[in-house]
């Protein structure tokens, strides 16, 4: 809760401060968005739709809160990859969209060093793996892969191993990079992801979104951020 609530002050709301009027549209906004001690279940459910919904633009990259990144890599480069699935094909499977998003860090530059030809080179990169017609296939399996000291350290929910082995092998590609696979672990679970959970609002029985949901999803949006300071949108397309 204290996590979130600094991410809301920090990230969504550092125009409101002391002197901010207690009605002003922002400041209620972001009571509002809050978890208090005494919220309950529903109370904290709505408040994260809410939260969506307020930072949603239909293209959403949510960053970090780099000051929790250790110092030796805090000025790397931060590369995000965001995929979402086809707005027709959620409609038709009336649920909301589902998104993936994948991270790297440039380990060989700092945000200092790092050019524009770099920035060039890295878009051609991520078009060649990634191609507008590249289906990612979202699923009920988590797969992790880390190695830090190249900057790789992800999370990945997919249909199988081996379209995590292919992902996988696709972003470190990006850096001229293969893949060890001693780093790839597979958590498995035995919750049942096709039961979509419901909850009472208001004497109303809603339903919750469907956790892990098996889309296709195709990348939307590339970002290199430069610590807190500025973000370049490298590509961004419709889907």
């Amino acid at each position: 809760m204290q996590l979130r609530n600094r991410k809301i002050r920090q990230d969504y709301f550092a125009d409101v401060i002391d002197t901010t009027p207690n009605d002003s549209p922002r400041r209620i906004l972001m009571d509002d968005l809050l978890l208090k001690d005494n919220d309950s279940f529903a109370d904290m459910w709505v408040k994260t739709e809410l939260l969506k919904e307020v930072t949603d633009d239909d293209t959403p990259v949510l960053l970090p809160n780099y000051d929790d990144v250790p110092v030796t890599v805090r000025d790397k480069p931060h590369v995000h990859l965001q995929f979402i699935e086809k707005k027709s094909t959620a409609i038709l499977a009336r649920r909301k969209r589902a998104e993936a998003l994948i991270s790297f860090r440039i380990t060989d530059k700092t945000i200092s060093t790092i050019t524009q030809a770099d920035l060039n080179e890295l878009k051609r990169e991520i078009n060649l793996a990634f191609p507008s017609t590249y289906q990612l296939k979202k699923g009920r399996f988590k797969y992790s892969y880390r190695d830090k000291e190249n900057g790789f350290e992800f999370i990945l929910t997919l249909l199988n191993e081996t379209e995590a082995r292919e992902v996988i092998t696709k972003v470190l590609a990006i850096r001229d990079k293969t893949p060890d696979w001693d780093n790839l672990k597979t958590s498995t679970s035995e919750k049942n992801f096709t039961i979509r959970k419901t909850v009472s609002i208001l004497n109303n029985i809603e339903k919750l979104p469907l956790e892990r949901p098996i889309a296709d999803c195709y990348l939307k949006k590339a970002v290199i951020a430069f610590g807190k300071l500025k973000k370049v949108t490298l590509i961004e397309r419709a889907v």
